[in-house]
């Protein structure tokens, strides 16, 4: 819980880094995965991934979107369903992850 809270204190220090902040990030998805999975962070997971991909780290921003994607009502995941799945997230998939289905 207090690295989370170092993450969050990080987050925008991180994302303006860009790609220079990729190890970093990575370390820290690795380290935080757990406790973002207990607490449902699903959020957190979402824009971690997004900036991994988005920094070539393919392999654990994979891992995090798969997580992530599993709450398709979280406000991130919506968003960045097209960029993950190449698809928009149809409304069945929505109606399924609100009764948590």
């Amino acid at each position: 819980a207090a690295l989370f809270q170092v993450f969050a204190s990080w987050k925008g220090a991180l994302n303006q880094r860009g790609a220079a902040a990729t190890g970093i990030l990575k370390n820290l998805a690795i380290t935080l995965r757990a406790h973002l999975e207990a607490t449902h962070n699903n959020f957190d997971m979402c824009d971690m991934a997004s900036w991994l991909k988005d920094w070539g780290e393919q392999k654990a921003s994979r891992k995090l979107w798969k997580l992530a994607k599993r709450d398709a009502f979280d406000q991130c995941v919506r968003e960045d369903w097209l960029k993950w799945e190449g698809s928009e997230l149809t409304e069945q998939q929505t109606w399924r992850a609100f009764l948590r289905l």
